[in-house]
């Protein structure tokens, strides 16, 4: 979306300040251990390399500098959750500036938003492979935390929340994703919940019967869990395997969801 690419690059610089200020104020021992410029220079390189790739597919800018920076940092023993933090700051920045800059605009912000889990997704398994060489048991916990952070529940409209879901989903991964859905549930008193497929490549019977578990957990606290976004890869594997869903609607895509919440919230 060219209206999202634009404000990325026209906001690039003070938000690199803001991330640095942040990322210095977290105290991540990676960035506190280096000059200052050149923690200025080096997030400021990621901020580039994430702006080239908003809206490519697949991502070629920040994927390659990440690679080179996970095998640089893998070598100098620094563990890939402090590149983690860092990220996590400058993506938080960029959110809060877009919230003001498109208060009125939510498609520019769920377009955004889909690109950070996107591009996060990408980066979480091309540091995964850079660090599995030289430390595997490690790194695999570390990823997971990655997948863990880079999944956010996002406020889409009044009394509607989304939850892009990626990667594989494990029961433990279920627990966190089911305990942050409830948490923000009752925080902001919503009515309708959107869990989004799109990014999960397969959905099994393990995997059924955890969302099962959990859009039951979203309706006792009186919201109504929507599935969005399955793809036609999906949807062939749950019916050769007779997957069942139970009562969970399902829905095409972002668009479809949001307008069938509306009609939701007016019907309540």
């Amino acid at each position: 979306m060219q209206r999202v690419i634009d404000a990325f690059a026209a906001n690039l610089a003070a938000n690199v300040d803001r991330s640095c200020a942040r990322v210095l104020a977290a105290g991540i021992p990676f960035y506190c251990s280096i000059p200052a410029a050149a923690s200025h220079a080096a997030i400021r390189r990621a901020f580039e390399a994430f702006g080239a790739d908003l809206g490519r597919d697949p991502p070629i800018a920040f994927i390659q500098l990440m690679r080179g920076l996970g095998e640089q940092r893998a070598t100098g023993g620094v563990a890939v959750a402090e590149i983690l933090l860092g990220m996590g700051h400058g993506f938080q920045v960029v959110s809060e500036t877009f919230a003001e800059l498109f208060a009125e605009d939510l498609e520019a912000r769920v377009w955004f938003e889909a690109e950070r889990a996107r591009l996060s997704y990408a980066v979480a398994t091309t540091l995964a492979d850079t660090y599995a060489t030289a430390r595997e048991r490690v790194v695999r916990a570390q990823a997971d935390e990655i997948l863990r952070r880079s999944t956010q529940v996002l406020r889409v409209l009044r009394g509607v929340l989304l939850m892009p879901l990626l990667g594989e989903l494990s029961d433990e991964r279920m627990q966190q994703i089911t305990a942050a859905l409830l948490t923000a549930v009752a925080d902001q008193r919503a009515r309708v919940v959107l869990l989004d497929l799109g990014g999960v490549p397969i959905v099994d019977a393990p995997v059924a019967a955890a969302l099962t578990r959990c859009a039951a957990a979203i309706r006792l606290l009186g919201a109504t869990p929507l599935l969005v976004g399955v793809s036609a890869g999906v949807a062939r594997t749950m019916v050769a395997s007779n997957i069942d869903l139970g009562a969970l609607t399902t829905l095409a895509d972002l668009e479809s969801s949001l307008e069938h919440a509306r009609l939701l919230i007016s019907g309540q």
